[in-house]
């Protein structure tokens, strides 16, 4: 059965004052269609042209989603008290994966690259050699 669609008096342009309360509901980890949703807000799309129209909204937006993952964390910690173990392991695991793609820096796998040598030794330094040549002196020929 198809699910209804809201269907809204008339198009919401967004304002400066729209924007960051758009903002604000990003960065408590709301979803741009849980945003759209709301009475009073533009249709996701809308938002998502409008938040790529210049850089600084870019950065605005991804600033937005960073703070989004802070977010995320209060809810990971807040699973951790689900009485059901099997259902609050797959709610942190998901809230972990999407923290990591929202802010790998902070939460992100941490990924080392390590050099060694043959079987595992540590690389050898290398060495640089400088030979000195004497010059032929020809001004003390007799």
């Amino acid at each position: 059965m198809a699910k209804a669609v809201k269907k809204r008096a008339s198009p919401v342009t967004i304002t400066e004052s729209l924007w960051v309360e758009i903002l604000k509901l990003i960065s408590e980890g709301e979803t741009l269609r849980s945003i759209s949703e709301r009475d009073g807000m533009p249709v996701w799309e809308t938002i998502r042209r409008y938040s790529q129209k210049d850089s600084y909204t870019i950065a605005q937006y991804a600033h937005a989603r960073a703070c989004a993952a802070d977010a995320f964390e209060d809810r990971l910690l807040q699973e951790m008290n689900n009485p059901d173990p099997a259902i609050a392991r797959v709610r942190c695991d998901t809230l972990k994966w999407i923290m990591a793609r929202r802010a790998p820096k902070q939460y992100g796998d941490k990924i080392t690259t390590e050099h060694t040598g043959a079987n595992g030794a540590a690389l050898a330094s290398p060495t640089l050699i400088l030979r000195m040549s004497q010059p032929n002196d020809q001004s003390n020929t007799d």
